[in-house]
């Protein structure tokens, strides 16, 4: 199959559906997509002759009425290139994944050429293809960078929008995970993992953690046959003493565990250091 050519995406940057139009008092029009709009003036982007791109700013005085999302020259300029090309051979795709491929490329142009945070918009933050919405996602981050924005106190949520970053700490982070079978019982799939607390006053709490730390595990792999876990005070880490541990095992110990098939019956033993 021949590869679509798109030498010619520069003739239609806002290559969508549909369009934005601003319709002026003197019986002329602009055509293209809404930058920024207020009571005061609207300003619109759009495609001219030769693939020249321009925003005008228009004063409300001038401007008739607003159209948003109305099927524009935009999807009209896709069809007739994909008819011009299909006429010489170049293309041997649907029109609809034409006008896609085409979507897409302009969409990502859009996102390069933007100067300005606010001109990376919800449509391209959120877009469907992953290109674009990845693109748009790390030019608004690198665009609020030289707007001022520190990163260190804000963060981008996943939709593409900017909020503090949260201070609460989370209640444990894991340090070390590893097998460590058993020499009397060398199949017992058994687990040992280290996890560093930065609450550990409430002892309760810590059962919930290692009850945790036990859901976890048994989503990574059901086959579990015994869990250890052992606690480290923030302040020292896990390159310190332990404080406390929790084990997760049959009644009868590791050795009954071939036994004791109903992991419903197994029980947790703590042991906690002064």
């Amino acid at each position: 199959m021949k590869k679509i050519v798109l030498a010619f995406v520069f003739l239609s940057v806002f290559s969508v559906s549909y369009a934005d139009i601003v319709y002026y008092k003197d019986g002329t029009k602009s055509e293209g997509k809404i930058l920024k709009e207020n009571k005061d003036s609207v300003v619109i982007r759009e495609t001219m002759e030769g693939g020249v791109i321009s925003d005008t700013e228009a004063p409300r005085s001038l401007v008739l009425r607003v159209e948003k999302g109305v099927k524009g020259k935009s999807s009209d300029l896709d069809a007739e290139l994909f008819a011009e090309e299909t006429k010489k051979g170049i293309v041997e795709v649907s029109k609809d994944d034409f006008i896609e491929k085409m979507r897409v490329v302009n969409s990502l142009k859009l996102i390069d050429m933007a100067v300005k945070s606010t001109e990376i918009s919800d449509d391209l933050l959120l877009d469907p293809d992953e290109s674009v919405k990845s693109a748009a996602r790390a030019k608004k981050k690198e665009l609020l960078e030289k707007e001022g924005v520190d990163f260190t106190a804000m963060e981008m949520t996943s939709e593409g929008r900017l909020r503090k970053k949260s201070n609460i700490k989370p209640l444990y982070e894991v340090a070390n995970r590893r097998e460590n079978n058993t020499v009397a019982a060398p199949d017992m799939q058994r687990i040992e993992v280290s996890i560093v607390v930065n609450d550990y006053e409430n002892i309760e709490k810590l059962k919930a953690l290692f009850n945790k730390v036990l859901i976890e595990e048994l989503q990574k792999d059901n086959r579990l046959d015994a869990l250890w876990v052992i606690a480290y005070r923030e302040e020292s880490g896990a390159k310190g003493m332990p404080f406390a541990y929790g084990i997760w095992a049959p009644s009868g110990g590791f050795d009954d565990y071939k036994n004791t098939k109903d992991k419903a019956r197994y029980q947790w033993d703590y042991r906690i250091f002064n």
